[in-house]
């Protein structure tokens, strides 16, 4: 059976350990594809080319992940204060 061409997956609602799950299954079998990941905590955003960074219903950023990680944006902010 082919892979969707893209793939859009909410992930807001998962405690971490189904999180981890989903993504190494997205890591594994959604190679090569376009996955739309929504999610609130950022474990795992590292795993995806770009980010699209919204607040309040906006689009605040986008950019390349690392890009952003390592720049002074809205983004780097929230990342290094949830992620250690």
């Amino acid at each position: 059976m082919p892979s969707p061409d893209v793939t859009r997956l909410n992930l807001c609602s998962l405690d971490s350990e189904a999180e981890a799950v989903v993504q190494d299954v997205i890591d594994t079998e959604f190679r090569g594809c376009t996955v739309l990941a929504i999610m609130h905590r950022l474990a795992h955003v590292r795993s995806y080319d770009e980010v699209v960074f919204m607040d309040a219903g906006a689009v605040v950023e986008i950019g390349e992940t690392e890009e952003l990680i390592a720049g002074h944006t809205k983004f780097a902010e929230l990342y290094r204060s949830h992620v250690k």
